[in-house]
């Protein structure tokens, strides 16, 4: 009973703490209500990960330069789309996927 109180109020200060970063940014003028909306649609879908901040991007800057080498440039809406597709082959070939538990990545066979 003891961990299970001690994990409600971890959870809930983890989600208090995204507030107030979302606030600050959105005070900051860092993050516009458009924005704010984006980035919570991607948490909402991807969980607290890269893959939400890189859904985040593409729907705010979808045509803007994400990566550049010596060969090409990749553009926010072609890394998301690159790195769906890598997940789905990890997950369809090896069975794997990655979770986001408080602060680590756990990979377990799904």
């Amino acid at each position: 009973m003891h961990q299970l109180r001690d994990f409600q109020e971890k959870g809930g200060n983890e989600i208090l703490k995204i507030f107030k970063l979302l606030y600050a940014l959105y005070r900051m003028r860092l993050l516009s209500p458009l924005g704010l909306y984006r980035l919570i649609a991607a948490i909402y879908k991807y969980g607290i990960n890269i893959m939400a901040l890189l859904y985040f991007a593409k729907n705010t800057y979808a045509d803007k330069i994400a990566l550049v080498d010596e060969n090409e440039t990749i553009s926010y809406k072609q890394l998301l789309s690159q790195s769906e597709k890598l997940a789905a082959v990890f997950k369809e070939n090896y069975h794997f996927c990655c979770f986001f538990i408080g602060s680590r990545y756990i990979f377990a066979q799904c």
